[in-house]
């Protein structure tokens, strides 16, 4: 099935591009800075945790991307057991990324109140 050029060419004339884009650009601009007041709190949490379990310096970066994988799937799932199954799997692979599964766990715990499965 050949592509018709005709069907995207309001698509591609810049005054209506611009228009979609200033329609959206308020919205788009309140979810990135909401986004980002919430990282600055999960990234703090997380350095204090990392701070109290004496964790090297240079693991930092790697168990702040581990805290920002549980935010994006606890965005996306909200709970739940689907949530919980999702954060196990990552648990498994940052361990085997050589992370110590304790300090996962408690910035699990700490950071984002979310349990182990099957703990009270």
């Amino acid at each position: 099935m050949p592509i018709n050029p005709a069907k995207y060419a309001a698509k591609l004339i810049p005054q209506n591009v611009m228009e979609d884009l200033t329609t959206q650009k308020g919205s788009m601009r309140r979810g990135f800075f909401a986004a980002a007041r919430e990282l600055v709190v999960v990234e703090c949490r997380t350095r204090a945790v990392l701070s109290g379990e004496a964790v090297v310096t240079i693991d930092y970066p790697l168990y702040h991307a581990y805290a920002r994988q549980i935010w994006k799937l606890k965005t996306r799932f909200g709970g739940g057991s689907a949530l919980l199954e999702e954060v196990a799997l990552l648990v498994g692979k940052w361990k085997a990324n050589g992370l110590v599964e304790p300090v996962l766990n408690k910035v699990r715990d700490e950071v984002f109140g979310i349990s182990a499965p099957g703990a009270p």
